[in-house]
């Protein structure tokens, strides 16, 4: 736990002076005998979902290159990835029937993220639902109490918690505590769940700090979208612990982001798995569609909020918040330039790597920190 601090303390102070410097397919995958797969169309494998989640004992693998290194690889906002309009209503249906697989998460999730994506909700209301989970409401009062906010009197209320952490830890909080209850999400070669919770915190923030800088896009919007965006990874961990860690394995040899590796595996990809995950919630159809296509925003129709999701990824990946195959991102500067301008962001993107960011990350690090001690 207290490498883990430091390490954390560490990221966070690099975080700073990374932030103030900046601103002067397919190789066939021998199947499970034990699972035998169902072929989908011509280039589509899907196998029952609930054979790989009872066998977890035999599936642990040994963790053993998480620090295998960072990788650079050349990406672009103009790159056309899979999504889930490319999928014909029969594999739509059976990736749909594996992921109602999973076991529920917890109602506090549903009810708590919609409320948090709407401008301008309040303490009060976010508070209501909250307290109604007994488990989200121990956990934000022992953190809004924890040594590393230092706030002066004891946080005795949920609604003060509220008001004081501000809607993106809680919104951390809800999501991360959902997912952890689930019970069958655990860590694969070569990823921990821990990566993707700071990853996605990071491009939280970020996200409601560029939209912040624009005309009509909502800040909560934003956030939200900015948290859930890789939740399709999740999904694939739970649905296909073997295939995920075949896909990582080969980011560490090619010049491939995980997105492709992922689709040579499974057929799909986290923007298909989380496309079709969220569709069951009751969130902005922009958010769920921002998620289907946040690696690929400049397809047709141009979509402003998963271009902003692209540009908060590629800062976050960029300034230590490593995205979960731990590659660093390289992009033109040219298409840089020209995502900004779609959104209606003035260029270059070093304009908006501010000191008011670096405290948003700072903060941002904060809770991640204090989560994990809570965890111990």
């Amino acid at each position: 736990m207290t490498v883990f601090v430091f390490i954390t303390v560490s990221t966070a102070a690099c975080l700073i002076a990374w932030l103030l410097v900046n601103r002067a397919r397919k190789r066939e995958v021998a199947p499970d005998p034990e699972a035998p797969a169902r072929e989908i169309g011509p280039d589509l494998e899907i196998r029952p979902p609930e054979l790989e989640l009872v066998r977890d004992a035999e599936l642990e693998p040994a963790l053993d290159f998480y620090n295998s290194g960072t990788v650079t690889v050349q990406v672009s906002p103009r790159a056309l990835y899979p999504t889930v309009d490319i999928l014909e209503p029969a594999p739509r249906e059976l990736l749909r029937a594996g992921i109602a697989c999973i076991p529920k998460l917890p109602g506090v999730c549903f009810k708590a993220l919609p409320m948090l994506s709407k401008p301008g909700c309040g303490a009060n209301e976010i508070a209501e639902i909250i307290q109604n989970d007994q488990t989200v409401a121990a956990r934000l009062l022992r953190l809004s109490n924890s040594s590393y906010y230092g706030f002066e009197k004891k946080v005795d209320s949920i609604q003060m918690a509220v008001a004081l952490l501000g809607n993106d830890t809680v919104r951390s909080l809800v999501l991360e505590d959902s997912f952890s209850r689930l019970g069958v999400l655990k860590d694969i070669e070569g990823l921990k769940v821990e990566t993707i919770w700071n990853h996605a915190a990071a491009v939280s923030a970020i996200a409601r700090h560029l939209a912040k800088n624009m005309r009509n896009l909502e800040s909560n919007v934003a956030a939200t979208a900015g948290l859930l965006h890789d939740v399709g990874i999740l999904i694939m961990m739970i649905m296909g612990r073997t295939r995920m860690v075949e896909a990582l394995r080969r980011c560490d040899d090619k010049q491939k982001l995980l997105i492709e590796h992922e689709f040579d595996v499974f057929g799909a990809n986290h923007q298909i798995y989380g496309d079709l995950f969220i569709e069951a919630w009751n969130i902005p159809n922009a958010i769920r569609t921002a998620i289907g296509r946040h690696h690929c925003p400049l397809e047709e129709p141009f979509n402003q909020l998963a271009a902003v999701i692209w540009l908060s990824d590629y800062i976050a990946s960029r300034a230590g918040f490593a995205c979960p195959a731990h590659q660093v991102p390289i992009a033109d500067e040219t298409d840089l330039n020209f995502l900004l301008v779609q959104c209606g962001l003035k260029p270059p993107l070093e304009r908006y790597e501010t000191e008011s960011l670096a405290r948003e990350l700072a903060h941002c690090t904060k809770f991640l920190a204090a989560t994990a001690e809570l965890a111990t």
